[in-house]
């Protein structure tokens, strides 16, 4: 039966009240769309009644065929006009509760409730001792406690919080939120949980936390009724796990192991490719250390599968990664002379770096030509000044120079003993520059057109010591990945739950733009559009379609997280339910009593318009 519940804080007296919210509710509904559409059947109705079809005259010969029948003359007055528009009446009186019916008139019955908000620890520790597990006990407790009069708010604390129930749900809808709940995030952030669920707190009354945990609901003590429910739990765990080509045909597997107990345990590490097994290992793990392994692959064209030895919590026993996602990045510089030779050894340093010699191919582009023009290819342009003796030229040393460090360009860079010979410019920046000396700009971009960036890098390269300095392969790196981060792909086929995942991916023009995410070979969701970034995704394996055909995308999520896989302070708190203070609230239900009255009275004023119409006409 719907609902709606509401604080009501006015004191008018019950007939005032009556009085005033039946004719704003009145009002307000004849002037809603639906039911201002049917209430023109009113003046349908007597359009159709005054130009309804009248009887026709006819002259006729005689009536002296009726002689027989006695004629009565009418004596007073009398009400067959009345009687006559009697059909009109009800079919008037049929159409108006007809239009108040269906727009929704409703003389609300009231009645007080209580009002519970809870939170549900959403991490994945919850899962932890399987079949005797803190979210079935949990889900247990919520439901023997849960009255049917009751209404519920319910929060599951995450990375970010989600109300899964309600808000004011009903005892019926609890259980079926509770039924769909599977905790899995990587840990839970219970001030955003007490900051959301505060929104649904009116009084003095306490949430209700329930989680296996008690000691991370200490700050909120005064806002919080802690019910923990977990206990001390052996763990081992994959802490982390990758895998990168070496060379053409070879990848190499790292694989970190810790365990969480007071003695040491034995464990059995495995790798298998399409069912097969790769690797195989026994591992004795030492409390507070992290044991690392590696193996090599030839199978780099398939998905990899790593897990161990089962326990009491099965989500951090097993990793998938799949193949490794190469973008090579196609490099070309001139104009540079003898000192080409140092950009060709940078550039070869960084993994999957290609020179090419024509610039159209390119990527990235290292030029002195001040009126070099980008092509399609082009992502980014580093133009540097010609080789020249400028008369004004000025002289930066490597502890005068300035890094903007909130760039992946320029973050990690020492120019300790660099000499940066340049010129001063007159310029205003698209925005902050790179490298600067005396607010002069040695490295700033100079212009950007969608994702294409071009920028200056005022350096007089043939007079500087930079090419011998640890700085520059550190710089050259920097550049190189910068732009393959923005070539169009993903770039890592394995991310860790609670993970941002920019997906970078081009759709095929020529085809539809519908899109799919699947997960672990069941569609999952469903796309107009290509998300730029997914987040919140649980473990698996996802691939993305587009018109369910073409892939464009496939990665997995592993659970990575050694704090929440450590079960050993898991601890327990009782907390008495039937002492939860709750919110008090006025509940307004529709009244079917009202529902049917109104229905019943609009079949029996159609009725009584067919009866009348056809005794007088």
């Amino acid at each position: 039966m719907p609902y709606a519940s509401e604080f009501v804080t006015n004191s008018l007296g019950n007939s005032s009240r009556f009085l005033i919210s039946s004719f704003s509710f009145f009002i307000f509904h004849f002037s809603s769309p639906w039911g201002l559409l049917a209430l023109l059947s009113v003046p349908i109705i007597l359009f159709l009644h005054f130009f309804r079809e009248r009887r026709m005259i006819r002259k006729i010969g005689g009536l002296h065929l009726w002689e027989f029948a006695s004629i009565k003359l009418p004596s007073g007055r009398r009400f067959d006009k009345l009687i006559k528009n009697l059909p009109l009446l009800f079919q008037l009186l049929a159409a108006i509760l007809l239009s108040l019916l269906i727009a929704g008139l409703d003389i609300p019955q009231t009645g007080k409730t209580r009002h519970y908000t809870i939170i549900l620890d959403d991490s994945l520790s919850m899962q932890a001792a399987k079949e005797n597990s803190p979210v079935i006990k949990a889900k247990k407790l919520a439901l023997d406690w849960a009255d049917k009069k009751d209404r519920f708010t319910v929060i599951a604390s995450g990375l970010e919080p989600r109300v899964i129930a309600g808000p004011f749900a009903s005892s019926d809808e609890l259980a079926a939120a509770l039924d769909k709940w599977e905790p899995q995030s990587p840990r839970c952030e219970l001030d955003k949980a007490v900051n959301l669920a505060s929104k649904f707190v009116t009084g003095e009354e306490k949430i209700l936390f329930i989680t296996d945990d008690a000691i991370q609901a200490e700050p909120f003590d005064k806002i919080l009724a802690t019910c923990a429910l977990g206990s001390p739990v052996s763990n081992s765990c994959i802490s982390l796990a990758d895998r990168v080509r070496i060379y053409p045909g070879k990848d190499k597997v790292f694989v970190s192991l810790q365990v969480f107990d007071d003695k040491e345990k034995e464990i059995a590490v495995s790798a298998r490719i399409q069912n097969q097994i790769i690797f195989q290992e026994k591992v004795n793990l030492v409390p507070d250390k992290v044991h690392s392994l590696s193996f090599e692959t030839d199978g780099v064209e398939e998905t990899l599968e790593i897990f161990i030895t089962d326990d009491d919590l099965s989500a951090d026993n097993s990793v998938i990664l799949p193949p490794v996602i190469i973008k090579p990045v196609y490099v070309n510089f001139s104009g540079f002379g003898d000192f080409s030779d140092y950009f060709k050894k940078a550039l070869l340093s960084v993994p999957y770096t290609i020179l090419v010699e024509e610039p159209d191919r390119a990527h990235l582009v290292f030029t002195t030509q001040k009126d070099f023009t980008s092509k399609n290819a082009n992502l980014r342009i580093y133009l540097f000044p010609e080789a020249a003796e400028p008369e004004n030229s000025a002289l930066a040393q490597g502890r005068d120079i300035v890094f903007e460090l909130a760039n992946p360009l320029t973050e990690n860079l020492s120019f300790d003993g660099v000499l940066w010979p340049y010129v001063p410019l007159q310029f205003t920046p698209v925005e902050l520059p790179l490298i600067s000396h005396q607010n002069q700009p040695l490295l700033f971009l100079e212009s950007q057109k969608d994702i294409l960036k071009t920028f200056h890098v005022n350096l007089l390269w043939d007079r500087t010591n930079i090419y011998r300095h640890p700085a520059w392969p550190t710089l050259v790196f920097s550049i190189v990945e910068e732009c393959r981060e923005v070539i169009p792909g993903l770039n890592r086929s394995s991310f860790r739950v609670g993970e941002d995942i920019a997906l970078g991916v081009e759709p095929d023009p020529k085809r539809k733009k519908s899109f799919s995410l699947v997960k672990d070979k069941e569609p999952f969701a469903e796309y107009e559009e290509i998300p730029a970034v997914l987040s919140e995704l649980n473990g698996g394996r996802y691939e993305i379609f587009q018109e369910k055909d073409l892939l464009l995308a496939s990665f997995s999520v592993n659970f990575f997280s050694p704090d929440e896989s450590n079960l050993m302070s898991l601890n327990s708190r009782k907390v008495d339910l039937t002492k939860l203070l709750p919110a008090t609230l006025v509940q307004a239900r529709r009244n079917m009593l009202l529902h049917y009255a109104l229905l019943i009275s609009i079949l029996v004023f159609t009725g009584l318009s067919w009866v009348y119409h056809e005794l007088y006409h």
